[in-house]
């Protein structure tokens, strides 16, 4: 097949040239290639060379090259002396990035092509059967082609240890982490929300998960992160009139009626749409959305936008995911959350998937001699409905919690004020403790209680 034969041996020779004229441009190529991005076997053998002595912190020269090349024995396989100054005379210092590219997309087009041709010959007639979960399989691996190194090779720890030498090159590095808006939270999450991290706010219905999601969202996109927010229970209008509410402190029921009497209310309701229409945030609000869908839209969304940094699910259990039929509920759910984490990691972005919680989250904790107490039992992980592999594939599991609840109000009227706990029953890169919020129903908004103790004791598992 032609397609595995896919290669450009101009930017090959590009990047090389490139690697050895600049040693400012060593470090950029090394972090992004592997020795398969190379089709041409010398310059494969070059680059090996090249990354080597890189990591090993000598010079990388036509000297350092062709004296490692002799070394192996191999300066001949390569064309000798003349081969690399052959190299030199095709730098293009400006242009290495794009010449990277060309590398990656033929390194995808020759995994393509292998697929291609090991799905065909597999291919045995699959019945209407069992279709999707063939198709689904498929579907598993074709993800797996666009990742930018091959998920079948190891990396060395050479190669890994280059990021924190930057840091320490540069004190000044910024972390690759995205705001969450909250100070004390920002905190414990070592900065905000991880690069590749799966992190789920789960609550019984009616708690705010949407909401403070919403607030999430907007914190993030305010500090100019895009952010993708699929939303399978609420339409986008819905999703707007709480933006609204949330970024002009109006009234939600006069967002949803377009109840605007005062100049105060038409004031902030221009400055709430000049902030909106400024925030990049992009809200798809198909309903129970497949998961194929999902991933494929946003795979689109980020090759579109790469500063894509942030992707909100509203909700896990809601995602339709493509599994054999007699799969149980339980099974699902976890094929989803599984997915999601391979997303966040292919694309290098933190997602925020919200979860429901099981009924059992609703019972009162018990009292003394084992009467009910008039007292929320808070939330744990084993609340989590319907999969433990949500606990286990999550990066951070955040639980919101209001003590009053189901404290008897007849809901005629909304608190001006509500106490809400964001309590962190998971975190794989920090301490688990307690966050104190004070939310504003009407308004949608949450804001930090102020003066939070800072060294709260861990919670148990």
């Amino acid at each position: 097949m032609a397609l595995n034969r896919a290669n450009s041996l101009q930017a090959e020779k590009a990047i090389l040239g490139t690697m050895l004229g600049d040693p400012n441009k060593v470090s950029h190529c090394v972090a992004i290639l592997v020795e398969e991005d190379f089709y041409n076997e010398s310059y494969r053998k070059i680059f090996a060379i090249m990354r080597d002595l890189f990591n090993a912190r000598q010079a990388v020269d036509i000297t350092s090259v062709t004296d490692k090349l002799n070394d192996l024995g191999i300066l001949d396989d390569v064309g000798g002396v003349g081969g690399l100054v052959e190299l030199t005379e095709t730098v293009t210092v400006e242009n290495v990035s794009y010449y990277i590219d060309i590398l990656k997309d033929k390194t995808n087009l020759r995994k393509l092509a292998d697929f291609l041709e090991e799905t065909y010959t597999n291919f045995d007639g699959k019945s209407t059967d069992d279709i999707h979960s063939y198709l689904s399989r498929l579907e598993e691996d074709m993800l797996k082609i666009t990742r930018f190194r091959s998920v079948s090779d190891f990396q060395k720890t050479s190669d890994l240890v280059q990021t924190y030498d930057d840091i320490l090159r540069n004190k000044d590095k910024v972390l690759p982490v995205i705001d969450t808006g909250y100070a004390y939270l920002n905190k414990l999450l070592n900065g905000g929300w991880g690069d590749g991290t799966l992190n789920v706010l789960a609550a019984r219905t009616g708690i705010g998960k949407t909401a403070l999601a919403l607030n999430f969202a907007i914190n993030a996109a305010s500090k100019k992160c895009p952010v993708a927010f699929f939303s399978s229970e609420m339409s986008s209008h819905e999703l707007m009139c709480r933006m609204i509410s949330i970024c002009s402190s109006i009234d939600s029921s006069k967002v949803q009626t377009y109840n605007f009497k005062t100049n105060e209310d038409l004031m902030r309701l221009q400055h709430a749409l000049t902030k909106i229409k400024d925030l990049p945030i992009y809200i798809d609000d198909t309903a129970n959305i497949r998961l194929v869908d999902l991933v494929s839209k946003a795979r689109k969304l980020k090759s579109e936008n790469p500063a894509l940094s942030l992707i909100i699910v509203d909700y896990l259990q809601i995602v339709i995911p493509d599994s054999d039929k007699n799969d149980s509920q339980a099974l699902k759910i976890g094929k989803i959350a599984t997915a999601l984490k391979g997303l966040a990691r292919d694309l290098n972005i933190p997602i925020i998937a919200l979860a429901q919680l099981n009924r059992a989250a609703d019972k009162n904790a018990e009292g003394v001699k084992g009467k009910p107490s008039k007292v929320q039992k808070r939330p744990q992980l084993s609340d989590l409905k319907d999969s433990s592999q949500i606990e286990q594939d999550a990066d951070l599991v955040l639980f919101l919690y209001k003590e009053d609840y189901y404290s008897g109000q007849d809901g005629s009227s909304i608190p001006d004020n509500e106490e809400v706990e964001l309590i962190i029953g998971k975190n794989r890169h920090g301490q688990k403790t307690t966050v104190h919020f004070v939310s504003t129903p009407k308004f949608y908004q949450y804001k930090e209680r102020l003066n939070q103790e800072q060294d709260k004791p861990d919670i148990g598992d």
